[in-house]
């Protein structure tokens, strides 16, 4: 009798992991076809499994985030298309950490799309302690109008006068009200915006395939004119799509 009782436990046990297994992949699927939703309504194409050479094809769209550890090979998805008039890309990109006692998922959702090639870097990153040490030891950041933008954002640039010029006030306004997970590169053919974590909520996909064209909207005109001229022609430029 007492065998039995255990064996019946035992059988408790089994099948209550079995349905907490059966509700988590049930849930990751969910979340799944809710990401896929957004792009399909977007028009774009999204590719779960790409090989390295298309893995190695978007990498250079996303290169100058710092934060992407590993490089193209830790691209787990790739979305591609054009969305009111512009291409975009999106990434996922994933590694995992470890302490030695447990691991971590670093997850950043990526997207970006075309600008200029001639435009110099200019990043955008989270104000910090480490950012405001540095500050105090006389590594200064661009200062732009808004203290609130300069609060939340410390931006560097090898090209000041090009940052004053981009960052005007619309872009700092916009960019003031953004999640603490954000971070910006824009400059070098690539408007690149990265977010830390997962999709949270509907429409999340959407608004940030859309974000880095909406900021390119906002850029003075006189910035899409290359001021160096090929040979024996005259300096044009157009907005990028």
């Amino acid at each position: 009798m007492k065998a039995l009782g255990i064996f019946g436990l035992a059988l408790v046990a089994v099948l209550v992991i079995g349905s907490i297994i059966l509700a988590a992949i049930a849930s990751t699927k969910k979340k799944k076809a809710v990401v896929d939703a957004q792009f399909i309504d977007s028009g774009l194409h999204l590719d779960r499994d790409p090989d390295q050479l298309q893995k190695d094809a978007v990498w250079p769209a996303f290169a100058a985030f710092s934060q992407l550890k590993y490089g193209s090979k830790k691209i787990a998805w790739i979305a591609t298309g054009e969305l009111e008039g512009r291409s975009v890309i999106a990434i996922k990109h994933s590694y995992t950490v470890s302490t030695g006692q447990s691991t971590a998922t670093i997850v950043h959702l990526c997207f970006a799309c075309r600008c200029p090639l001639h435009w110099p870097l200019v990043e955008l990153k989270p104000e910090n302690v480490f950012h405001r040490i540095a500050e105090a030891l006389g590594k200064n950041d661009l200062e732009l109008e808004s203290p609130v933008f300069n609060r939340r954002w410390r931006v560097t640039t090898n090209h000041a006068d090009h940052g004053l010029l981009l960052l005007t006030p619309e872009i700092q306004a916009m960019l003031e009200q953004a999640p603490k997970g954000e971070s910006w590169a824009i400059g070098g053919g690539w408007v690149r915006l990265s977010v830390r974590g997962k999709a949270t909520r509907p429409q999340f996909i959407r608004d940030h395939l859309l974000a880095p064209g909406r900021l390119l909207d906002m850029v003075p005109q006189e910035l899409f004119v290359d001021l160096a001229p090929p040979p024996g022609g005259h300096a044009a430029g157009s907005r990028a799509t």
